[in-house]
């Protein structure tokens, strides 16, 4: 879900075609909102994820140390280079 600064809420699903662990969806779903707004010509986002894992890896607060996490990782952080200010917020 992105929802613009004057409150206008975009809600999008996305089906995975492949099986995932948990993890991997979490990417998925991000990789997805960041590739959405970054369409949108966003350049400020607040991220909120339930994820302290992937939060915690994107914030380089954590290792990848699994081959696909590190990959998922590597294609957040290019698409992260498009936006000019971002902020994550883990939610409960």
């Amino acid at each position: 879900m992105l929802i613009s600064p004057k409150k206008e809420t975009l809600k999008y699903a996305v089906r995975l075609q492949f099986l995932a662990i948990n993890n991997e969806v979490e990417y998925e779903a991000l990789l997805t909102g960041l590739s959405l707004a970054k369409a949108l010509g966003a350049k400020n986002l607040i991220v909120q994820a339930d994820s302290q894992l992937i939060i915690g890896q994107v914030k380089g607060d954590y290792e990848a140390k699994e081959e696909r996490m590190q990959k998922y990782l590597k294609i957040v952080q290019r698409l992260l280079q498009h936006f000019d200010s971002l902020d994550f917020v883990q939610i409960p």
